[in-house]
């Protein structure tokens, strides 16, 4: 992942960008834990450690370029 052309606004906006969404995606895991509901509950869990994944790609190119 290549990520050039970006500066330290745009890294820290993207990274607050990202951990928000993943809050949301939090929130729908307890949403989905209320319900009951053990198939929503993996669904989201998943969606959630994919998105980790990109977010950790993410914070790694940035780090590349914080120096």
């Amino acid at each position: 992942m290549k990520i050039q052309g970006l500066n330290k606004d745009d890294f820290e906006w993207m990274d607050k960008s990202y951990r928000f969404f993943m809050t949301a995606q939090v929130n729908q895991i307890k949403g989905a834990i209320n319900c009951s509901s053990p198939e929503l509950i993996r669904d989201n869990i998943e969606g959630l450690e994919e998105s980790l994944k990109t977010y950790e790609k993410i914070a790694k190119e940035m780090r590349k370029y914080d120096k």
